[in-house]
């Protein structure tokens, strides 16, 4: 198991997330104000952000989690716009996992242009996206400051990353997932 919750907990989220997408997608398709569809999109996407997450840190098939990736990957396409940090957290999720596990580039693009769309590319961004695809450059005006990312440029061994995940990023995260 990837994650520190049970398997139970896991399989919860997975069975929710699951049986309310048909009800939000009903409901995106009856909403007429373009506002309150734009908002249901950005709940059915977080929805969807954590059924996958759940999936791949209970060690599922990669092919499921990929299809429940590319899911998410199309309502996140459908619905981001970059408003607070969580934003920036949730693009990061997203990408970091379509890495991991391998998305096809059609649906890694459609990350890549949101991320292009919203100036969200940073230092992090690029170095995860450039791993993909390696002649990709960051075009963004407003880079952010990416701790993690000089962490890794500029650590001399594994320990270094390791100690600044077990003193920092774990302790700051730890609600996370």
């Amino acid at each position: 198991m990837r994650g520190n919750l049970n398997s139970t907990g896991f399989s919860e989220i997975i069975s929710r997330v699951t049986q309310a997408i048909p009800k939000y997608i009903e409901k995106i398709n009856n909403q007429k104000d373009e506002n309150l569809k734009l908002q249901i999109k950005r709940l059915l996407f977080n929805m969807l952000l954590k059924r996958t997450i759940a999936l791949y840190s209970l060690g599922e098939e990669k092919n499921i989690i990929n299809e429940s990736l590319k899911q998410t990957i199309d309502a996140y396409a459908e619905s981001f716009f970059f408003e607070n940090g969580g934003d920036y957290e949730d693009s990061l999720w997203l990408i970091s996992i379509s890495l991991l596990c391998e998305i096809d580039t059609e649906y890694f693009n459609k990350i890549v242009n949101v991320i292009d769309d919203n100036n969200l590319n940073d230092s992090l961004f690029s170095l995860i996206i450039q791993n993909k695809i390696p002649t990709w450059e960051n075009n963004s005006a407003n880079p952010w400051d990416a701790p993690l990312y000089n962490i890794i440029l500029n650590a001399e061994n594994a320990n270094d990353i390791k100690l600044y995940l077990d003193n920092y990023w774990y302790q700051a995260h730890q609600e996370a997932y």
